[in-house]
């Protein structure tokens, strides 16, 4: 006991530190990216911009309903993994679509015409929010910390490379609106490359090794009982859909 418990707390440490390092790194760089921008944007195109994060702000708190959270307290599973992707993948664009079409009233809410197709552009990172939620939670349930740490550092730098190239070529308000909504975008992808074989799921074929570990089952035999395998698919057979159950990846029922 006394074993276990000294591995998780070097775990937590070390977990620690290096999302403190990704924390410090990407402020760093978004405050590298501000002062460069407040060069190059007006305050009222600042101001645009803020509106409308505060509202995405709260948008993007519920994107999942907490289901990617549950996950890290509920024990491995490849169903609840799906299910909270879905659920997640679910709201998420219809918070999405939802932001997406009542942005001009929001912009007659605020009085700002032109909030409006900013509350449209980051309407994406809704979506992108809620795409990422569960790989990211399955990482931090699995204490991949070290990995975890690599995923705001690419957002801040896609967010602040995007804007200042768009803010460069006179875009306004618009470049910091597309820089976040592309860091969204960029930040879920991540989370689903450094996740890849624990994904929520994995179709063997026709994905050759490395990219998949997976099994084949007669196409007669649809029970666990008659796995084979990775590879070649044998004469008759038909791919597995396989996901993680915390110990590898197994099929799921």
């Amino acid at each position: 006991m006394t074993n276990v418990a000294g591995g998780l707390a070097r775990v937590g440490f070390r977990g620690a530190v290096w999302q403190g390092l990704a924390l410090v790194g990407g402020k760093a760089i978004v405050l590298i990216t501000t002062i460069v921008l407040a060069r190059l944007l007006s305050p009222e195109q600042y101001g645009l911009v803020a509106a409308a994060l505060v509202l995405m702000a709260y948008v993007e708190t519920v994107a999942d309903a907490g289901v990617a959270q549950a996950l890290v307290y509920l024990p491995a599973s490849g169903v609840a993994a799906r299910s909270a992707l879905l659920v997640s993948v679910v709201l998420g664009s219809s918070l999405a679509l939802l932001t997406f079409f009542s942005a001009p009233w929001i912009a007659g809410l605020f009085q700002l015409p032109d909030v409006g197709p900013l509350v449209q552009v980051l309407s994406i990172a809704v979506l992108a929010t809620s795409l990422g939620a569960v790989p990211e939670a399955l990482l931090r349930r699995d204490l991949l910390f070290r990995r975890l740490a690599v995923a705001p550092i690419v957002r801040a730098l896609v967010t602040g490379v995007l804007s200042l190239v768009l803010a460069f070529a006179g875009y306004g308000a618009f470049s910091l609106a597309a820089g976040t909504a592309a860091g969204a975008v960029a930040y879920a992808a991540t989370c689903w490359w450094l996740v890849r074989k624990g994904a929520p799921w994995q179709i063997c074929w026709p994905f050759p090794e490395p990219f998949c570990r997976g099994s084949w089952v007669p196409a007669t035999d649809p029970s666990p009982g008659g796995v084979s395998p990775g590879g070649t698919p044998p004469p008759g057979s038909r791919p597995v859909i396989l996901s993680s159950s915390g110990s590898g990846l197994v099929p799921d029922t």
